[in-house]
């Protein structure tokens, strides 16, 4: 009876053996498998998030497109304004003291109230330069004329573009 109860452990212990071989073998198995579940998770994850910071991103930047297009259409609504307030003051003559210049009796006024301005102060101003040049008394006169000449160019470009003749180019 001794060696039925030994036999009987002896195979009873083998089964049991195999059995928890057999168990670390699937238990093996299935901690391969679920290495790579986690890996694809991981890499799933990865690609998630990347696709959210994609998303997210794609969404600041159409809410910025559409900032910039509101901007922009303001901005072009002003420029049309302005386009037909500019036109409409061209028409409507804008510029009130636009006719005053263009008469030539007012430019012929304004350049002779010049001449009696500068002519004083080009004596006044270039004195010790005539005087130094010894230039004869017709010489100063013609130099002192083109003085006058040169300094009256600016208040002639000026009436020009009071009198509206002058166009944006």
């Amino acid at each position: 009876m001794k060696n039925i109860a030994i036999v009987v452990l002896l195979v009873f212990t083998i089964s049991l053996g195999a059995f928890s071989w057999h168990q670390r073998n699937q238990i093996a198995q299935i901690q391969t498998q679920l290495a790579t579940v986690q890996n694809q998770l991981k890499e799933k994850s990865g690609a998630d998030e990347k696709v959210a910071r994609a998303e997210q991103k794609s969404n600041i930047l159409q809410n910025t497109l559409a900032e910039t297009s509101k901007f922009a259409d303001e901005k072009s609504k002003q420029a049309e304004q302005l386009q037909q307030s500019l036109a409409a003051a061209k028409t409507n003559g804008a510029n009130p003291f636009a006719d005053l210049f263009k008469d030539p009796k007012m430019k012929e006024m304004i350049k002779s109230s010049q001449k009696a301005f500068l002519g004083p102060m080009i004596d006044k101003q270039y004195a010790a330069l005539f005087q130094q040049l010894n230039l004869t008394p017709d010489q100063t006169a013609a130099l002192k004329e083109l003085l006058q000449k040169k300094m009256s160019v600016g208040a002639d470009a000026g009436m020009s573009m009071l009198d509206g003749s002058l166009d944006a180019a």
